[in-house]
């Protein structure tokens, strides 16, 4: 009879589990625009660049990130613009977009 329990703890547990943390969010956070997200993903571009590029490079980080989050921004789902807003970092479902994006921008 004791070990009757024992399973619906299991799964009382992993369900639990399942709800707290971990999760992605599917939706942007409360008063978030796909504008703001834009935004964000050039502030993020030009920050990573900036610290990359020397001289003449320079001059064009700002229009090239600009470029990159107006092509990326419409290209990500509403989960992986979530989970970028969310974290900061561009979701690995999202980072071949990027890639692409950043290329068409930088040519």
């Amino acid at each position: 009879m004791r070990f009757s329990a024992v399973p619906s703890l299991v799964f009382a547990t992993l369900t639990l589990a399942a709800c707290q943390g971990g999760s992605a969010p599917t939706t942007l956070p409360a008063g978030m625009t796909h504008e703001t997200v834009r935004n964000r993903l050039a502030d993020a571009c030009v920050y990573a660049e900036w610290r990359k590029r020397e001289g003449d490079a320079l001059k064009s980080v700002t229009r090239d990130c600009s470029c990159l989050a107006k092509r990326l921004e419409p290209q990500m789902s509403e989960p992986e613009a979530a989970a970028f807003v969310t974290s900061g970092q561009i979701p690995k479902t999202a980072q071949a977009k990027y890639v692409q994006a950043f290329e068409a921008c930088t040519r």
